[in-house]
């Protein structure tokens, strides 16, 4: 194995194809030839930032013999190329130079030592972790508390807002409640003053007209939403039966008058005679409305034969006015 690395260096050295210039002690290796043993075509561009440490200017004879400047590398600077390269050619001396490297620390640093620095950079790096995964558990401690936090103020929330909806059921049930307490007593004022209004049954010795107007008078405060036409045909049954069922009230309280008589004969009669006006009337004026539409269909009627009669004496006209077809003699 020693050997097969001496072949390396010796190969890299003595090679006849890459020329060497300088001295033993500082040689110098063309870098043109160097990239070439180990197939780099990009040689000008990897060592044009090296410095005079690594890369010298020399004189040297191209393939067709003339003599011009050409880059060499120092013993470092080959030494550093080859290690910079990654071409499969330059592995081999990666690992010639790796393994000297290695070769070398095992002379000079002791094991012993070694082995304590590996222990105590193994025991830093658990103490490391030991301190992050405390911090990691303190992290995870405080999200919980804010987690907890932010439950409890979740369950305050919830409570206070079932609160103010309880409040409100109960503002709007309380407020319902006086609704309803001012229908009714608006209701109930509305009944009294209804009640104030109703019309007072005229004295016993009263005229027939007196009590007929009082006859309708209670009709119209019994149904204010009838009109006076609706009023009169209203009476012809409905009045009568509660005039009735009023005077027999009366008479059950001891109240004796004739008035039952005197609204059989005067008052029913006037309410049955204006409600047949009324229905007279109301005829009467459906008659006049259904001979008005006759009239308006006649009229309509009558402009359309019109209108015909002058289109057909227009097609008259045009006719009589066109010429005569030419025909050709026999």
């Amino acid at each position: 194995m020693e050997s097969a690395k001496n072949s390396q260096l010796v190969r890299l050295f003595l090679d006849s194809k890459i020329r060497v210039q300088g001295s033993v002690n500082e040689p110098l290796f063309c870098a043109a030839d160097v990239a070439q043993h180990i197939g780099d075509t990009h040689v000008r561009r990897i060592v044009k930032d090296y410095g005079k440490k690594h890369r010298q200017m020399a004189a040297a004879a191209d393939s067709t013999g003339r003599t011009q400047p050409t880059i060499f590398l120092t013993e470092k600077g080959l030494y550093r190329y080859l290690l910079q390269s990654r071409r499969k050619e330059a592995e081999a001396f990666q690992d010639l130079a790796y393994d000297l490297l290695a070769a070398e620390r095992r002379r000079i640093v002791d094991v012993a030592l070694l082995e304590a620095k590996i222990a105590k950079d193994s025991a830093a790096q658990a103490q490391d972790a030991a301190a992050r995964a405390k911090v990691e558990a303190a992290q995870a401690q405080d999200l919980a508390r804010q987690a907890l936090a932010a439950t409890r103020s979740a369950r305050s929330a919830a409570a206070a807002a079932q609160t103010a909806e309880k409040r409100a059921h109960l503002e709007a049930k309380k407020a319902q409640a006086e609704a309803l307490a001012g229908r009714r007593e608006a209701k109930e004022l509305q009944t009294e003053l209804h009640k104030a209004q109703e019309p007072r049954l005229p004295p016993d010795n009263s005229e027939e007209e007196t009590f007929f107007d009082y006859c309708m008078a209670r009709l119209q405060w019994a149904h204010p939403d009838l009109e006076p036409e609706a009023l009169l045909t209203y009476s012809e049954t409905a009045l009568p039966e509660r005039t009735r069922a009023a005077i027999e009230m009366l008479r059950s309280e001891g109240r004796d008058f004739d008035a039952y008589d005197r609204f059989e004969k005067v008052a029913l009669p006037a309410c049955r005679a204006r409600g047949e006006a009324a229905k007279e009337r109301r005829q009467l004026a459906k008659d006049e409305k259904y001979w008005k539409e006759q009239a308006q269909i006649q009229a309509q009627a009558l402009q359309r034969e019109r209108a015909e009669r002058a289109a057909r004496a227009a097609a008259a006209r045009a006719a009589a006015a066109k010429p005569a077809p030419h025909r050709p003699a026999a």
